[in-house]
């Protein structure tokens, strides 16, 4: 999870990074990255809760975006 902040000073990037210990694909994963933006933001509130840091001010955030983008 980390921020990119962009020039024009309003604009700020989140990324959150679900990674597997082995090369293979995560099959759950799979199949939320051809599910529509409501289901892959629902895996990601319930993948990252209580990740700490700013995790709950990045998923409040979640709601909030008009560009969001999911991708392996």
């Amino acid at each position: 999870m980390h921020l990119r902040p962009h020039c024009n000073q309003k604009t700020m990037g989140v990324y959150l990074t679900i990674c597997n210990s082995t090369q293979s694909n995560i099959p759950e994963l799979e199949d939320v990255l051809h599910a529509d933006v409501a289901t892959q933001k629902a895996y990601l509130r319930q993948r990252f809760q209580n990740a700490g840091w700013q995790s709950q001010r990045f998923l409040e955030g979640l709601e909030a975006t008009d560009d969001f983008y999911m991708s392996q």
